[in-house]
């Protein structure tokens, strides 16, 4: 599994891992900016076995201008 970032015809390798999640399975953790595109590669090295995937991704960022002051309301 690969995470790339750039255009198209030129992307820069971002992160990658091979087997260090459950089951020999690649797993990765990375910082996000927002604004910018991550092409996400995953691939197979034995094309004859089939499997699933999920992808998960995570915030824990804080609702917009959640101040006190003109704070945003969420319901």
């Amino acid at each position: 599994m690969a995470v790339y970032t750039g255009n198209c015809g030129a992307l820069t390798q971002y992160a990658c891992d091979y087997n260090s999640g459950p089951n020999g399975m690649p797993s990765l953790s990375i910082p996000i900016t927002n604004g910018v595109t991550y092409y996400i590669r995953v691939w197979s090295e034995n094309p004859e076995s089939q499997g699933t995937f999920d992808i998960c991704l995570q915030s824990a960022c804080a609702p917009p201008n959640d101040l006190p002051c003109g704070a945003v309301y969420f319901h």
